[in-house]
Protein backbone atom coordinates (compact mmCIF):
# COMPACT_ATOMS: atom_id res chain seq x y z
CA UNK A 1 0.00 0.00 0.00
CA UNK A 2 2.81 2.41 0.76
CA UNK A 3 5.66 0.98 -1.22
CA UNK A 4 6.73 4.19 -2.99
CA UNK A 5 10.32 5.19 -2.38
CA UNK A 6 11.08 8.89 -2.59
CA UNK A 7 14.08 9.95 -4.64
CA UNK A 8 13.91 13.75 -4.59
CA UNK A 9 16.45 14.93 -2.05
CA UNK A 10 16.23 18.63 -2.87
CA UNK A 11 15.67 20.27 0.51
CA UNK A 12 14.33 23.41 -1.18
CA UNK A 13 11.11 21.72 -2.21
CA UNK A 14 7.94 21.67 -0.14
CA UNK A 15 8.10 17.91 0.25
CA UNK A 16 9.47 16.40 3.46
CA UNK A 17 11.87 13.46 3.11
CA UNK A 18 12.75 11.06 5.89
CA UNK A 19 14.93 8.02 5.72
CA UNK A 20 12.96 5.94 8.20
CA UNK A 21 9.59 6.46 9.84
CA UNK A 22 8.64 4.19 12.72
CA UNK A 23 4.86 4.53 12.83
CA UNK A 24 2.53 3.31 15.51
CA UNK A 25 -1.01 3.85 16.72
CA UNK A 26 -1.51 5.96 19.80
CA UNK A 27 -3.96 5.62 22.62
CA UNK A 28 -2.04 7.46 25.32
CA UNK A 29 1.14 7.91 23.25
CA UNK A 30 3.32 6.34 25.94
CA UNK A 31 4.99 3.77 23.68
CA UNK A 32 5.63 6.35 20.95
CA UNK A 33 7.14 8.84 23.39
CA UNK A 34 9.50 6.43 25.12
CA UNK A 35 10.52 4.83 21.82
CA UNK A 36 11.20 8.24 20.28
CA UNK A 37 13.15 9.40 23.31
CA UNK A 38 15.25 6.22 23.36
CA UNK A 39 15.97 6.45 19.64
CA UNK A 40 16.99 10.09 20.04
CA UNK A 41 19.37 9.13 22.84
CA UNK A 42 20.94 6.66 20.40
CA UNK A 43 21.33 9.38 17.76
CA UNK A 44 18.52 8.26 15.45
CA UNK A 45 17.31 11.79 14.83
CA UNK A 46 20.66 12.60 13.23
CA UNK A 47 20.04 9.88 10.66
CA UNK A 48 16.56 11.11 9.72
CA UNK A 49 14.70 8.47 11.71
CA UNK A 50 11.43 9.71 13.23
CA UNK A 51 8.72 8.17 15.36
CA UNK A 52 5.26 9.00 14.04
CA UNK A 53 2.19 8.44 16.19
CA UNK A 54 -1.43 8.37 15.00
CA UNK A 55 -4.15 9.26 17.51
CA UNK A 56 -6.73 6.48 17.47
CA UNK A 57 -8.78 7.23 20.58
CA UNK A 58 -8.89 11.02 20.39
CA UNK A 59 -7.38 14.03 18.65
CA UNK A 60 -3.78 15.03 18.09
CA UNK A 61 -4.23 17.66 20.79
CA UNK A 62 -5.46 15.08 23.32
CA UNK A 63 -2.64 12.70 22.46
CA UNK A 64 -0.05 15.45 22.74
CA UNK A 65 -1.46 16.52 26.13
CA UNK A 66 -1.19 12.93 27.34
CA UNK A 67 2.42 12.67 26.18
CA UNK A 68 3.30 16.02 27.77
CA UNK A 69 2.56 14.45 31.15
CA UNK A 70 5.42 12.01 30.56
CA UNK A 71 7.99 14.46 29.27
CA UNK A 72 10.24 16.96 30.97
CA UNK A 73 9.38 19.66 28.42
CA UNK A 74 7.42 20.42 25.26
CA UNK A 75 10.71 20.46 23.39
CA UNK A 76 11.36 16.86 24.45
CA UNK A 77 7.95 15.84 23.06
CA UNK A 78 8.59 17.69 19.79
CA UNK A 79 11.95 15.96 19.39
CA UNK A 80 10.59 12.52 20.30
CA UNK A 81 7.23 12.15 18.55
CA UNK A 82 5.71 13.38 15.33
CA UNK A 83 1.91 13.38 15.69
CA UNK A 84 0.09 12.70 12.41
CA UNK A 85 -3.37 14.15 11.87
CA UNK A 86 -5.78 11.42 10.81
CA UNK A 87 -8.23 11.90 7.95
CA UNK A 88 -10.92 14.47 8.63
CA UNK A 89 -13.78 12.01 8.34
CA UNK A 90 -16.26 11.31 11.11
CA UNK A 91 -14.73 8.70 13.35
CA UNK A 92 -15.63 7.23 16.70
CA UNK A 93 -13.09 5.00 18.38
CA UNK A 94 -14.19 1.36 18.47
CA UNK A 95 -17.31 1.88 16.36
CA UNK A 96 -17.53 -0.48 13.38
CA UNK A 97 -17.39 1.21 9.98
CA UNK A 98 -17.14 -0.05 6.40
CA UNK A 99 -14.02 2.06 5.77
CA UNK A 100 -12.14 0.57 8.74
CA UNK A 101 -13.27 -2.95 7.88
CA UNK A 102 -12.10 -2.61 4.27
CA UNK A 103 -8.78 -1.07 5.25
CA UNK A 104 -8.22 -3.95 7.67
CA UNK A 105 -9.11 -6.53 5.03
CA UNK A 106 -6.91 -4.91 2.39
CA UNK A 107 -3.95 -4.77 4.80
CA UNK A 108 -4.22 -8.47 5.52
CA UNK A 109 -4.79 -9.36 1.88
CA UNK A 110 -1.81 -7.36 0.60
CA UNK A 111 0.66 -8.24 3.36
CA UNK A 112 -0.50 -11.73 4.38
CA UNK A 113 -0.02 -10.56 7.97
CA UNK A 114 -2.62 -10.33 10.73
CA UNK A 115 -3.59 -6.87 12.00
CA UNK A 116 -5.75 -5.80 14.89
CA UNK A 117 -9.12 -4.34 13.95
CA UNK A 118 -9.18 -1.59 16.57
CA UNK A 119 -6.01 0.45 15.97
CA UNK A 120 -4.40 -0.70 12.72
CA UNK A 121 -7.05 0.43 10.20
CA UNK A 122 -7.16 4.02 11.44
CA UNK A 123 -3.38 4.16 11.64
CA UNK A 124 -2.96 2.88 8.08
CA UNK A 125 -5.62 5.24 6.75
CA UNK A 126 -3.60 8.08 8.26
CA UNK A 127 -0.29 6.76 6.95
CA UNK A 128 -1.81 6.45 3.50
CA UNK A 129 -3.00 10.05 3.71
CA UNK A 130 0.46 11.33 4.69
CA UNK A 131 2.74 9.03 2.70
CA UNK A 132 0.79 7.96 -0.37
CA UNK A 133 2.67 7.72 -3.67
CA UNK A 134 3.21 11.10 -5.34
CA UNK A 135 0.14 13.00 -6.42
CA UNK A 136 -0.75 16.56 -7.15
CA UNK A 137 -0.59 17.35 -3.45
CA UNK A 138 2.53 19.28 -2.49
CA UNK A 139 1.99 18.41 1.16
CA UNK A 140 2.33 14.66 0.82
CA UNK A 141 5.67 13.32 1.97
CA UNK A 142 7.87 10.67 0.49
CA UNK A 143 10.05 8.35 2.48
CA UNK A 144 12.53 5.57 2.06
CA UNK A 145 11.38 3.13 4.75
CA UNK A 146 8.23 2.82 6.79
CA UNK A 147 8.22 0.52 9.81
CA UNK A 148 4.81 -0.15 11.33
CA UNK A 149 5.08 -1.09 14.98
CA UNK A 150 2.18 -3.25 16.11
CA UNK A 151 1.69 -2.43 19.77
CA UNK A 152 -1.39 -4.38 20.68
CA UNK A 153 -2.73 -7.87 20.36
CA UNK A 154 -5.07 -9.74 18.07
CA UNK A 155 -7.20 -11.21 20.86
CA UNK A 156 -9.93 -8.59 20.38
CA UNK A 157 -10.50 -9.30 16.69
CA UNK A 158 -13.10 -12.08 17.14
CA UNK A 159 -15.28 -9.94 19.40
CA UNK A 160 -14.81 -6.90 17.13
CA UNK A 161 -15.85 -8.95 14.10
CA UNK A 162 -19.05 -9.97 15.91
CA UNK A 163 -19.96 -6.27 16.10
CA UNK A 164 -19.62 -5.84 12.33
CA UNK A 165 -22.64 -6.64 10.14
CA UNK A 166 -22.30 -9.60 7.86
CA UNK A 167 -21.14 -8.27 4.47
CA UNK A 168 -24.28 -9.69 2.79
CA UNK A 169 -26.53 -7.63 5.12
CA UNK A 170 -25.63 -4.20 3.76
CA UNK A 171 -24.49 -2.97 0.35
CA UNK A 172 -22.00 -0.44 1.83
CA UNK A 173 -19.79 -3.32 2.97
CA UNK A 174 -19.28 -4.66 -0.58
CA UNK A 175 -16.73 -2.13 -1.87
CA UNK A 176 -13.37 -3.12 -0.39
CA UNK A 177 -11.41 0.02 -1.30
CA UNK A 178 -8.80 1.62 0.88
CA UNK A 179 -10.17 4.80 2.36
Amino acid sequence: MLSHTGNNNDNNTTQHHDRVIVALPGGTGTTAFYLGRALNELGAADTGMRVACVPCAGSVEQLRASVLQLAESEDEVDKSVWFLNPPADRYRFGKPSPALYHTWGKLQQETQLPFDLLYAPRTWQTLHQHFAPPSTSETQRSLSVLIYLHTGGLEGNPSMLLRYPHPDDDAQWHNPTLQ
